[in-house]
């Protein structure tokens, strides 16, 4: 599994993924836009508040779990905590090129010890007067310094490549000791989002009226509404079904019950990496989410 309680929806690679390029800040709407764009707001939660109070539209639900929606959120956060005590893509490939490194420095330093042999062995073999003898004499200095370099460049890093094989060898026992968890989580991240993909779709064939907390940053709606929203195909780009699944996934995994905003308060840094980065991802989705 990813340790992002999202990815469940969404086929991401993960944490270790490189960083998606930071794009220039949009220009600001004119003061004008921004004082109308208010008043919509303000006209828009004012008349979801009147039709949620004369009952003429129910009202959704997406926030309440059940025991079973409970067991499986706490099953996909214990999957995201084994998974992140584990070494991350880039510190296992940044180890892994350590203890391959060494090999080579090993490599080269018994290739210039095999060339010193050879020399040594085939100028024993020779008398001195004789030319081919006094030749391989000539080179034998340079080999004998190639391999004091070689040497000492194995020996120098070979603190380096030790440190890179212990981590990688307590990597690999605890990923044995983590997988069954890690898995169960993987499996219980499909099933939640497959429970919240049906319940957004029924609610939204039914016209309810949709909570302000999610209205607020996703509006009431996709643009092309189907009735019955059947499922979409999965993209490489996140529509506005895929991320508000996302969305309701990230609350329920992370017990958030914020009534005023999608997300809840923003994680801080003595949260898990995975809800950080979780939060941050999908801010992003969120922001470039076409109308």
């Amino acid at each position: 599994m990813s340790v992002e309680p999202m990815d469940a929806t969404l086929p991401l690679d993960g944490l270790d993924q490189a960083p998606e390029p930071v794009e220039a800040p949009p220009a600001l709407p004119p003061p004008s836009m921004l004082r109308t764009l208010r008043r919509l707001t303000a006209r828009v939660a004012w008349l979801e508040e009147r039709l949620s109070e004369s009952g003429a539209l129910p009202a959704a639900d997406l926030d309440s779990t059940d025991e079973e929606t409970h067991e499986l959120a706490a099953a996909v956060l214990a999957g995201c905590d084994a998974e992140e005590r584990l070494l991350a893509q880039r510190e296992r490939a940044a180890f892994q090129a350590a203890v391959e490194w060494y090999a080579r420095l090993e490599r080269q330093r018994d290739e210039a010890e095999r060339a010193v042999l050879e020399i040594g062995a085939a100028a024993g073999s020779t008398a001195r007067t004789d030319p081919l003898h006094v030749k391989r004499l000539a080179g034998f200095a340079a080999v004998e310094r190639r391999l004091a370099e070689a040497s000492d460049a194995a020996e120098g890093y070979a603190s380096t490549a030790r440190t890179a094989r212990t981590r990688l060898a307590a990597d690999a026992a605890l990923r044995a000791e983590l997988a069954e968890l890690i898995d169960a989580g993987g499996e219980a991240g499909l099933s939640l989002a497959v429970r919240l993909r049906d319940r957004l779709a029924a609610e939204l064939g039914r016209g309810t009226l949709l909570p302000a907390w999610f209205t607020g940053e996703l509006g009431p709606g996709p643009s092309e509404a189907v009735p019955g929203m059947p499922r979409p195909a999965i993209s490489a780009a996140p529509g506005w079904f895929e991320v508000a699944v996302a969305a309701l996934a990230y609350r329920t995994v992370y017990g958030v019950d914020d009534a005023s905003t999608l997300l809840g308060t923003e994680p801080g840094p003595g949260a898990p990496k995975h809800r950080r980065v979780a939060h941050r991802r999908l801010r992003g989705w969120l922001a470039r989410l076409e109308d």
